[in-house]
């Protein structure tokens, strides 16, 4: 498609949920110094962990 993307996946609890949320504003802030209007996104996921 011809679009520079990039992905960070960083593996958390649900409990970090809130604190990954605020982060892609930091993320965003660090690198609209280097590229003009990045997009950078929260996505949700899932539990990873299935108790017993």
């Amino acid at each position: 498609m011809g679009k520079n993307m990039a992905c960070i996946s960083i593996g958390h609890f649900n409990l970090e949920e809130l604190g990954m949320k605020d982060f892609t504003g930091v993320v965003q802030e660090l690198v609209s110094e280097v590229v003009n209007e990045p997009k950078v996104t929260y996505i949700q996921t899932e539990d990873g962990f299935n108790y017993v």
